[in-house]
């Protein structure tokens, strides 16, 4: 199902105070190219420290309670995306069978 271009996207990880720079330049071109593939990225969100539990549950009751975006992209802080991964992601992504 399309996407409306004004679906806005927030981008979240997880980490222990430093991450790889291949997942940060992943972030980044994502970021910059976004437009291209039609992603309305409007923030991304970060929560470091080391009880992975509780910096996920920070990262979800920041998105859910005060982000203004319909849709929360969460990478793992050891993955590599991809401009042309994240569109792929989009492409199937259905709020009908996305938690909320």
């Amino acid at each position: 199902m399309p996407h409306s271009v004004k679906e806005r996207i927030t981008i979240g990880w997880c980490d222990g105070g430093m991450v790889e720079g291949r997942f940060t330049s992943g972030i980044a071109n994502t970021i910059i190219e976004a437009p291209k593939h039609k992603l309305n990225i409007v923030n991304t969100t970060r929560v470091q420290g080391n009880q992975i539990a509780r910096q996920r549950q920070s990262l979800w009751d920041f998105w859910s309670t005060l982000s203004d975006s319909e849709w929360l992209l969460w990478i793992d802080s050891d993955i590599v995306i991809t401009p042309q991964i994240v569109n792929m992601l989009w492409e199937v992504a259905d709020k009908k069978t996305t938690l909320s």
